[in-house]
């Protein structure tokens, strides 16, 4: 064949009619070796006695030679000593057809349907090592997988009309994912240990369908119908078949529907106590699966829970035994959860034990306040709330006093001793003669008379605070070095005379310039800071107080209560220089408005260096300036 190559490349330099023999010449090598050759009926191998060029390189080419292609001759695909041009694709000689060549193997007739090339699921090494691209096809798998075009369905398949890849995937037939969705009949049609999964050796004794507990989804968790079951639960739950009691359950040989009520869940379990009167601490324990124990609050206590404890449906509601106990009551009595009550947030303030007053150990009523060591501070507790002392009765007359001024005895108010000491007025507030007040008017102890009509307070003619005697009974001649009373009581205008029309304003009592000898003279001294000593010595009142009034109005408001708010226009700016040279500058007032204050006379206005340092030249009380 090569030969023939040559042959024409020389023929085609000779010219066209030598080129004719020379094809002549070519066709019939090709004749000659072609007889020498053997084609199988497929085309899947090839034997030949011709010699391959190995000096040419299929590999240049757009169509390497890989495979069974390696041994094929050239001819086979080269039809007519056609180099170029010659077809890529598989069917471009694997046709059925002999035009132009040799007959190669071809799609045969049981094919499945498929319209993509050959090489997309063919090699070039075998036909028979096929691998399917399922990813692009969209008929039904049976299509393919009938048992002849590719492997179907195996006789020991599961009943069911669902498309194949509803349970396998094309990468493999296992594992299987079923889709229990399309399956119409019983679960145990298929589920009977041989085509799939069925009833484990153990499994609990049931004649139900499977779909009754389990779901298709996954065998467990299973979701027991327990549907017209109310007892024997036992039976199936024992550990093995279902879950059982659990290691640490409370012992006890009753059947579960005794104390759990649902059959769905074990939580909630309802203990049925009839029967049992102690030995509570055998199951209530507080561990997991045992009956609840103490709080960590609970009082400290070794006795049976049933001791206190009367019911075993609820803990609430017990009481405690205190037979035997005496003392520590606050141990207990502490008023936190789970403990015995404590005092209640009214309770007066006290440090003493409970048993210190109260002696019942049923019932805190009737508490025995012990008042020993106790002489004062009685307002503390006796205030008349709940849970104090008793406080003043209702008709109990006005007074901020405690209470030990006047009562002295601590277990008993009667007998009580007023102590008038200070009261020098305001006797019918508390003397009106009612129920808890004092003694109010009284007929007289000597003559048996009742005592005089008077809108007078007691106080104008009685001067003893301890005794009613000796009252004066004529007010124009009172006498009045026994009255202890403020003036103004009496000498108000009404009952007695008050100021003049022209007395000086003040709101000071009469007494504090007046004795009661005389109205004329007076004993006014002044005490306010703002009044230096020495001027009363000088000066008459009028010169400050020039409105008749306490208030003294100030000249120069601005500068009060320095010397300046009254003296500011008897300023001499001139004898109070600040500099002398260059040219003197004199102190402004108000640097010097406190006349009694120093000052210094400077050498310049640079007010660094003092040329002449003054004193105070200026006294209240020395008459002038």
């Amino acid at each position: 064949m090569w030969r023939g190559c040559s042959i024409v490349r020389q023929c085609m330099r000779l010219g066209r009619y030598s080129f004719r023999a020379a094809m002549l010449v070519l066709a019939t090598l090709v004749v000659l070796e072609v007889s020498q050759a053997t084609y199988s009926s497929a085309g899947d191998a090839v034997t030949t006695g011709v010699k391959i060029d190995a000096s040419f390189d299929h590999n240049t080419t757009a169509f390497p030679l890989t495979g069974k292609h390696v041994a094929v001759t050239c001819e086979s695909c080269h039809f007519n000593a056609v180099f170029k041009g010659a077809g890529r694709l598989c069917n471009d000689c694997h046709n059925g057809l002999t035009t132009g060549g040799p007959k190669v193997s071809s799609k045969p007739a049981d094919h499945i349907p498929a319209s993509d090339k050959c090489d997309s699921c063919h090699v070039t090494t075998s036909w028979k090592n096929v691998r399917v691209a399922h990813r692009d096809l969209n008929q039904a798998c049976v299509t393919c997988h009938n048992g002849k075009a590719a492997t179907g369905k195996s006789n020991g398949h599961v009943p069911v009309t669902a498309n194949c890849k509803g349970c396998h995937s094309t990468s493999s037939w296992l594992p299987v994912r079923m889709d229990h969705s399309d399956a119409a009949g019983p679960c145990a049609l298929c589920h009977e240990n041989h085509r799939a999964t069925g009833k484990p050796a153990g499994h609990i004794k049931a004649s139900s369908n499977c779909d009754t507990c389990h779901a298709v989804s996954a065998w467990k968790p299973a979701g027991f119908a327990h549907i017209g079951i109310t007892s024997n639960c036992a039976s199936c739950h024992n550990r093995i078949q279902a879950q059982g009691k659990v290691a640490n359950h409370f012992q006890t040989g009753q059947p579960c529907e005794l104390c759990h009520s649902s059959v769905l869940i074990f939580t909630g379990a309802r203990m049925n106590h009839t029967g049992i009167t102690g030995g509570c601490i055998s199951c209530h324990n507080g561990a997991k699966f045992q009956g609840l124990g103490k709080s960590s609050n609970h009082i400290r206590t070794n006795q049976p829970c049933e001791l206190c404890h009367s019911s075993f449906v609820t803990f609430a509601g017990a009481r405690m035994n205190h037979v035997g106990i005496t003392a520590g009551c606050a141990t207990c009595h502490n008023g936190t959860k789970n403990q015995g009550l404590g005092k209640p947030p009214s309770h007066f303030p006290t440090l003493e034990p409970c048993e210190t007053c109260h002696t019942g150990f049923v019932t805190f009523s009737g508490a025995f306040m012990n008042h020993h060591g106790i002489v004062d501070g009685c307002a503390r507790c006796h205030t008349g709330l709940p849970f104090q002392g008793k406080g003043k009765v209702p008709g109990h007359f006005p007074t901020p006093e405690p209470c030990e001024t006047c009562h002295s005895g601590f277990f008993t108010f009667s007998g009580t001793f007023m102590n008038h000491h200070g009261i020098m007025g305001g006797c019918a507030l508390c003397h009106t003669g009612r129920p808890f007040q004092g003694i109010g008017k009284q007929n007289s102890s000597a003559t048996g008379l009742p005592h005089p009509a008077t809108s007078f307070p007691c106080e104008h003619c009685h001067s003893g605070f301890f005794s009613f005697s000796g009252a004066v009974a004529v007010p124009r001649q009172l006498r009045h070095p026994l009255v202890t009373m403020p003036c103004a009581n009496c000498h108000n205008a009404v009952a007695a005379s008050g100021k003049t029309k022209t007395h000086f304003v003040t709101s000071r009592p009469c007494e504090s310039c007046h004795i009661a000898s005389v109205w004329t003279r007076s004993i006014f001294r002044h005490a306010s800071a703002n009044y230096p000593n020495g001027h009363a010595a000088t000066l008459p009142c009028r010169s400050c107080h020039t409105s008749n009034a306490e208030l003294v109005p100030y000249r120069t408001p601005a500068f009060k209560p320095t010397c300046a708010a009254c003296h500011a226009s008897n300023y001499k700016p001139a004898a109070h220089p600040k500099v002398l040279s260059p040219r003197p500058v004199p102190y402004a007032i108000t640097e010097v408005k406190d006349c009694s204050g120093a000052c210094h006379v400077y050498t310049d206005t640079t007010l660094r260096t003092i040329k002449e340092r003054r004193q105070s030249r200026h006294r209240a009380g020395g008459g002038g300036f």
